[in-house]
């Protein structure tokens, strides 16, 4: 990689060091992080459909309230050299349609629609995943990997502080994620471990009158994927199955504390070979068990994966 993009990646990596130290909520599948060519130009189309007791970032649960959101999102990441390894900044744009209604009164209490909350990413291979030329990766034997991934969200979503749900959290959220991968079969089926925290600032302005704080949230997640029927549908097509832990994330408004959370949630998710170098990925997850006050989330997902090759190398 140049020189000038290096000096550019050091200065990302200080103000991301002392932004705070920080990590978007659960990766939902396996495969998340696997290694790709350098130089892509990497966009994801995603769509989410959830019913939820939470708000649209779904940290924040709200047990009176029964939320239908709709999001589609706008990701795009860009994969270069970091020092020998892949690895990249992106960011994510979302857009929410959401409905809230009081199941005992039957009544709907918000109804909206506007951007969520952008965010920032940064993505780094630690090892096993070695930065390549689309020419060197075709040849190269996928191994075991780890990862480390950064999530830095924006309070620039719809807010509405009159409202006990919203679309936009206002306040800032940091979300650090390791991954450990495991394949046994060469890149044909993957065992991922994900292991994260989240932090969040202080909305100082919920319900008009109050500052809601919140503990941080840690995570961690297993998936098993494998590839299938590569003789009749060519190769890269994968089903994945997993569990999704979540814990902590006790809710402060003024005076009143909440209890902290937990839940599991399980997820399933297959992928499709489209264009050349792309994919769909199709997932489900829904929560099979949670503590009072937790999160209660069953949501479809939808990925569309669209790569660009930039042909200069770097």
């Amino acid at each position: 990689m140049g020189t000038r993009s290096n000096i550019i990646f050091r200065i990302v990596l200080i103000l991301l060091f002392f932004s705070d130290f920080a990590m978007p909520v659960s990766a939902q599948y396996g495969r998340l992080y696997v290694n790709v060519p350098r130089n892509y130009n990497y966009f994801q189309l995603h769509y989410y459909n959830t019913i939820s007791n939470s708000w649209a970032e779904q940290s924040i649960p709200n047990d009176k309230i029964q939320n239908i959101t709709n999001t589609g999102s706008l990701s795009y990441t860009r994969v270069m050299n970091i020092f020998g390894r892949c690895g990249g900044p992106g960011i994510v744009i979302p857009y929410t349609n959401m409905l809230s209604f009081n199941e005992d009164t039957d009544t709907i209490t918000y109804r909206n629609n506007g951007f969520g909350d952008p965010s920032l990413t940064l993505d780094c291979n630690i090892f096993g995943a070695p930065s390549l030329r689309k020419t060197q990766f075709d040849e190269h034997t996928p191994t075991n990997y780890m990862s480390a991934h950064y999530v830095m969200s924006f309070p620039f979503g719809n807010y509405n502080s009159s409202k006990t749900t919203n679309i936009g959290s206002n306040r800032y959220t940091y979300k650090f994620i390791v991954n450990y991968s495991i394949t046994t079969m060469k890149g044909k089926n993957w065992i991922d471990m994900y292991a994260s925290v989240k932090l969040a600032g202080k909305n100082t302005n919920y319900l008009e009158q109050f500052t809601l704080a919140q503990k941080p949230i840690y995570g961690f997640e297993f998936h098993y994927s494998q590839d299938v029927l590569g003789k009749l549908l060519g190769p890269h097509f994968w089903f994945d199955l997993g569990l999704i832990y979540s814990g902590g994330g006790r809710v402060v408004v003024g005076d009143n504390t909440g209890t902290d959370q937990n839940s599991l949630k399980a997820c399933g998710s297959l992928s499709f070979p489209t264009w050349k170098h792309g994919s769909i990925i199709i997932g489900y997850n829904g929560t099979v068990w949670c503590s009072k006050d937790s999160p209660k989330t069953y949501q479809l997902v939808v990925q569309i994966n669209c790569p660009f090759i930039v042909k200069s190398e770097m």
